[in-house]
């Protein structure tokens, strides 16, 4: 996203609209563009994305609405889903979820044969109830992206299981704030364990909640207005500063 601000006239562009005619349709797709171009127009340049800045960039992490990612008042023992990633199928993700639904002999929640909601299409009040009737919620970025997806999941107030980046890991906390994974084999066993003690899930969707509670979008576009100078700064938060 680049903004320049001016006496006259004030123009944002967002770079995600260029991002997403380069092509997202499978998970080996390159997404991190040179946005050279978009960098010499603007005065300010924030990109979402830590591991594709460059000198000059400004961090802003994606967010959350607090309407459209409202915490779930349904407690874990009594949704209907036992993980759900709304999303495109990477064959990575399309792997991990065929593990999740594999049934075998054992009764649901002590082995696999979860019941997985894995869908590409639902978006606000569709997407909202979905995850609120989940007790998991899965995200696994094919590169290095901190996705929208991670935001709204703990904004949600389920359990988050989701693989390790880097900027993940600067702001929230592994086995306290969401559970964290490295490989598939991880990935299953985090659902498995969060699957057979909803107690435990219960309370890591709520330490979510909590965690991600200063990373909405209003404090995102506050920070887009001080930095532009369309604003006075507010006192230092939780939020990237």
């Amino acid at each position: 996203m680049s903004v320049r601000a001016g006496p006259v006239d004030q123009r944002i562009v967002n770079a995600q609209d260029i991002r997403k005619a380069e092509g997202q349709i499978r998970g080996d797709s390159r997404r991190s563009l040179d946005y050279a171009e978009e960098r010499g127009k603007a005065d300010l340049f924030f990109n979402m994305q830590r591991p594709y800045m460059v000198p000059g960039d400004i961090w802003l992490p994606y967010g959350y609405d607090p309407v459209w990612h409202a915490q779930t008042t349904i407690p874990a023992d009594q949704r209907e889903i036992d993980a759900a990633l709304i999303g495109l199928n990477y064959p990575s993700r399309d792997k991990l979820v065929a593990r999740l639904r594999k049934p075998n002999k054992h009764p649901r929640r002590t082995g696999h044969g979860f019941r997985v909601y894995y869908e590409l299409g639902p978006c606000y009040h569709d997407a909202r109830d979905i995850y609120h009737n989940t007790v998991v919620g899965l995200n696994q970025s094919s590169l290095q992206d901190t996705t929208a997806r991670v935001f709204e999941l703990m904004a949600f107030g389920i359990t988050p299981v989701i693989n390790r980046v880097p900027d993940l890991m600067e702001m929230f906390v592994d086995r306290q704030d969401f559970l964290g994974f490295t490989e598939e084999d991880e990935a299953v066993a985090m659902v498995h364990t969060a699957l057979n003690d909803l107690d435990w899930a219960q309370k890591i969707g709520d330490n979510a909640r909590l965690a991600v509670e200063a990373h909405s979008w209003d404090a995102r576009m506050q920070k887009v207005l001080e930095k532009a100078g369309l604003v006075k700064p507010t006192e230092p938060t939780a939020d990237t500063a």
